[in-house]
């Protein structure tokens, strides 16, 4: 009988580990989701961050493109505009050389 009462209180003790065991699980579990939260939430918010300065860089290189365009196109033709007047000019010298 008193082996008996030993034996009981021991499986007592030994309850009351594993429930304490269990609580720091489950302390170190939640603290363990709470540390996850934190970081996928600050990566997120630079992985936002950097989708916006992403859109607007490359809403700069659009706008850089366009009016590179339009400068190349302009100075096309204006080009083509001094080849023009220096055919001009090169018809009007022939014609100022057969005339001479």
């Amino acid at each position: 009988k008193e082996e008996y009462k030993v034996l009981y209180f021991y499986n007592e003790v030994l309850k009351q580990q594993v429930n304490e065991k269990e609580l720091d699980i489950e302390h170190l579990e939640s603290k363990l989701n709470s540390d996850i939260a934190l970081v996928k939430h600050h990566y997120e918010d630079q992985i936002d961050v950097m989708k916006q300065e992403n859109a607007e860089t490359e809403q700069m290189i659009q706008t850089l493109m366009t009016q590179l365009k339009m400068g190349l196109s302009q100075a096309i033709g204006n080009l083509n505009a001094e080849k023009e007047k220096n055919a001009k000019l090169e018809e009007r010298i022939k014609e100022l050389e057969g005339s001479a």
